[in-house]
């Protein structure tokens, strides 16, 4: 049988789509079980597109203005969206676009007939050099680790997600423990994040936003690391790692987190834990290695008989192109915005 020809595309200049997600793919290889991948953006010869985020820019251009004519079916065609409802929202109009949507958004939020409500499988900073750009081959085991505790944070502090009270709080953290060494852009750059966590033991992650199902690469990279994280966010991170893979920790408990984080140390919670560490970090590399994950879902979702045909466009695009949808979805963006489920601090369930 003939391999479903995927055309997988990111919002990121078209030059750096094959070299950052190429290194997902086996060795030697543009296929992961039926599924044959390509990654430029000019193909024209698919079965079935995926679209990380968005389409990518034009060359030059900073807006996404791309619209793509599909050789495939509007029914084979997937919206993968790892942005919190903090961050962003989508009309559903404009979501219309695709056949699919996944995203772990609150279906209230997410109009779309076919939302595949999981956490999306997600890029890995870790090992990725961001002045070069691509990701480096990801070891068998994590590295042997000489050093106790990091943490990573930008300066950023947005008022309208979690960034400010992480900032505050690992600033405050830094001041009262000797011990840390804290990393991040405006602080301590590095071009990797391997920097800031091959040769730890622990490591300190707060996620921008809070709520059941939405977990990002500040837990998975812990993992692929091998780092035991002190972790705030996904309250229902243990429906899928083992619940002992995680030490929970409060932001707004310093001193609370502080003790928690030199009793893990003392104890030896990093030798103690090896073994769901490394299950955690299997579930990482096999679930949300992203073209692994989306392999999986395209065999299940594709449909051959589908007719083939129509546009998808870019986030601005579509604004340019359908301006009354475009207002009707403002609008539905408005609303969605004052609802508790766009919370960037949403710490139990609301289903």
């Amino acid at each position: 049988m003939s391999p479903i020809r995927v055309k997988f595309v990111a919002k990121m200049p078209p030059d750096e789509i094959d070299s950052l997600w190429r290194p997902l793919l086996p060795t030697g290889s543009d296929e992961v079980g039926e599924c044959q991948f390509t990654f430029n953006p000019e193909a024209t010869d698919y079965d079935f597109l995926v679209v990380y985020e968005d389409l990518p820019p034009l060359l030059r251009d900073k807006k996404i203005n791309r619209r793509e004519t599909l050789a495939c079916a509007p029914q084979n065609t997937m919206l993968l969206t790892t942005e919190p409802s903090s961050i962003r929202i989508d009309g559903p109009h404009y979501l219309r676009q695709y056949g699919h949507v996944w995203t772990a958004k609150h279906p209230s939020l997410v109009r779309h007939d076919n939302q595949i409500r999981e956490t999306p499988p997600l890029r890995f900073f870790y090992g990725r050099n961001m002045a070069d750009g691509p990701h480096l081959p990801l070891t068998d085991s994590p590295p042997p680790k000489s050093k106790n505790l990091s943490a990573m944070s930008s300066t950023k502090a947005m008022a309208h997600t979690v960034h400010a009270k992480r900032l505050a709080f690992m600033l405050a953290l830094r001041d009262r423990m000797a011990e840390l060494d804290l990393y991040g852009r405006g602080i301590l750059p590095v071009d990797d994040k391997a920097e800031a966590m091959a040769d730890y033991r622990y490591h300190v992650a707060v996620e921008n936003h809070v709520e059941p199902g939405h977990f990002t690469e500040k837990l998975t990279d812990c993992f692929v690391a091998g780092c035991l994280p002190f972790y705030f966010g996904d309250p229902d991170y243990a429906r899928i790692f083992p619940a002992d893979a995680v030490i929970p920790i409060d932001i707004e408990d310093i001193e609370g987190t502080i003790d928690v984080i030199r009793m893990a140390i003392v104890q030896d919670a990093y030798e103690a834990r090896q073994s769901v560490l490394m299950k955690a970090r299997e579930i990482t590399l096999d679930r949300f290695n992203t073209l692994r994950a989306v392999a999986n879902k395209v065999e299940t979702l594709f449909d051959a008989t589908a007719p083939r045909g129509g546009t998808i466009a870019g986030r601005h695009a579509f604004r340019r192109d359908h301006p009354i949808q475009a207002l009707r979805d403002a609008l539905f963006i408005r609303r969605a915005r004052q609802s508790s489920f766009s919370s960037p601090l949403q710490r139990r369930s609301t289903d």
